[in-house]
């Protein structure tokens, strides 16, 4: 497991959980053979599992109306979740505004991803 060491960025601080989501990756995307499927299937596992959130940001209620923008634009489906949830909320936050294509490296590489599957990947994320 590499050095936990705290990110800051958004208005939040978290530390990379690598060792975990090399094993939920594995796990969890062997099982959809369409790829634009298993890289979403990547992308929401480290997104989820891959970090762990020692300050959410100051600007929850801000954010919480953007993602309700993105929702009303097509781009998310909220249904399910409770922005108001602390987990939920989390999830949200790292899958569209914190992960960056380093965490992605960093993830795939805990992962044992092949080099073109982690490009893939942030291709995806933008």
């Amino acid at each position: 497991m590499s050095e936990q060491k705290v990110i800051e960025r958004c208005g939040a601080k978290a530390v990379i959980r690598d060792s975990l989501v090399g094993a939920l990756i594995d796990c969890y995307a062997k099982e959809y053979e369409n790829e634009v499927d298993r890289y979403i299937v990547m992308i929401d596992t480290m997104a989820l599992f891959g970090f762990e959130f020692i300050e959410l940001p100051a600007d929850r209620e801000q954010i919480k109306r953007k993602f309700e923008i993105y929702e009303k634009l097509g781009y998310i489906d909220l249904a399910g979740f409770d922005l108001d949830d602390d987990s939920d909320f989390a999830f949200w936050f790292a899958r569209k505004l914190f992960i960056t294509p380093q965490d992605i490296q960093t993830l795939g590489a805990a992962a044992k991803l092949d080099p073109q599957d982690v490009k893939k990947v942030i291709d995806l994320l933008k």
